[in-house]
Parts: C-alpha cells; structure tokens; sequence
C-alpha cells in the first residue's frame, strides 16, 4: 500500500531527527495523482493547490465509453464534471480542490533531485516544490511540461502498422509563475549534468551535488542564511562545493 510506505517512511524520518531531505524523483513514470497529492502534503508547510485546472474535450467521451480501459470508463462514470462554455468539461473531483499538509508534515529543507526521466506525477511533485518555492530542485529538466501536463491516457491501435498510440483526453494546468519558463519541464535551481560515469552507474552526481547543498545549508544556518534560498545564493551552489 503506497500510502501506508509512504507515510510509514516520513515517520522514520521524523524519528531520525533529520534536518533536511533529500526526494528523488528520478525514473519515475508517475502515477495516480492522489500519490503526489499525498507526497507534497508530507512536505508542505501550508495548504496547496495541487492541480489548478482539469478538462476533458467533449470529443473524447465516445472514445472513452468505447474504450476497454476500465480505470479510464470509471474516470468518466465516477468524477463529477460540468460542461464549460468552450466545448467540453471541466473535472471537479477532491483532488481538484485545496489540500492541506499532512499534519506531521517534514518541514526542514527539501532536495528534488529531478532528470528527463522525471514524468507526468514525479514532474508535477516538481513543480509544487518549485512554484511553492519549499525547495531546490537539482540535476536536469524534468520530462513533463511546468506549466501543463496531460493524462487519462488510453491506447490506440493503428490499422496499417498495428502500431499502439498513447493518447491521453485530459488536459492538466498548473499554479505556475515567471519562475520557469511554461513550456519547458521543471528546470533545475542547480543544473547538475550527468557524467559518462553516471551512465555506468558508478557515480551519482546529482545526489552528490543534493548533498553538498545539504551540507552548505547546515553550515549556513550559524551564518544567518535564510531558507528559501535567495538566487545568488543558489548561483554559489551551482559553482560546486
């Protein structure tokens, strides 16, 4: 049960004293929006919009009732909607609404270590932690849009190559602000390139740039350096330990 790990997890770190901590977000796919919804609230420090907007092209309901993909006929039968003036629908379901942070939320810095292979949920975590401004994201681009992101996705078969599209009928928009540019994914506040040696698996630079931060804010705390970071400080980072 994600939801049990997870928090189960987040308790262990509570225990442990953790000052700061560091959230990979790499090679991951995504996933229900409930589990990043859950993940930002056991790092948020105040309530959240996790998604802004959800809509679904009229064009596309033949499609889903059609559709043999029954998590995608239960999204149409189940999630309340209402018909917007432009053509088609605008989801309304819980996740749609403000969340608030889990109670025993970690409050102390937080590290996203984010890369090409950072999709739809993992992205969408990024770019509430960019756009909430709760931490620094380090490493490459995400692989999924800032500022918009789709999903409710289903395949579709082509007749001549037997080919299989994937096609999504929601259109997902999200708080977002001058801090990234909208058509790119999230970019890192530390841009940390990968090595050949981190191809091979035998080094891990963006986690070993995650934890020099880290340690640069531990030391920084007795020098009245103030959290979020400030852009120059950020520019300090990106010039190494």
């Amino acid at each position: 049960d994600f939801k049990q790990a997870l928090t189960q997890s987040f308790a262990e770190v509570r225990a442990s004293g953790a000052r700061s901590l560091i959230v990979d977000l790499r090679n991951n796919p995504g996933g229900p929006d409930s589990a990043g919804a859950l993940l930002f609230g056991l790092l948020a420090r105040k309530p959240f919009l996790y998604v802004e907007r959800r809509e679904m092209a009229a064009g596309f309901r033949p499609i889903i009732w059609n559709s043999s993909d029954r998590p995608l006929v239960l999204m149409e039968l189940v999630i309340p909607k209402r018909r917007i003036a432009a053509g088609g629908y605008l989801l309304r379901d819980d996740i749609d609404r403000i969340q608030s942070p889990d109670p025993h939320a970690f409050t102390g810095p937080i590290y996203a270590l984010i890369d090409g292979t950072s999709f739809s949920t993992a992205a969408n975590v990024a770019t509430l932690i960019k756009h909430e401004r709760r931490g620094l994201l380090i490493g490459e681009e995400a692989g999924s849009g800032y500022a918009e992101d789709s999903g409710g996705t289903f395949d579709l078969t082509l007749p001549n190559t037997g080919l299989i599209a994937v096609l999504p009928v929601v259109r997902y928009r999200f708080q977002a602000g001058p801090e990234n540019p909208p058509l790119r994914g999230a970019l890192p506040d530390i841009a940390v390139p990968r090595a050949a040696s981190d191809v091979t698996g035998d080094t891990d630079s963006i986690l070993e740039a995650a934890m020099a931060a880290s340690r640069r804010e531990r030391h920084s705390r007795s020098t009245g350096w103030s959290w979020p970071a400030i852009p120059d400080q950020i520019q300090a980072m990106r010039s190494g330990p």
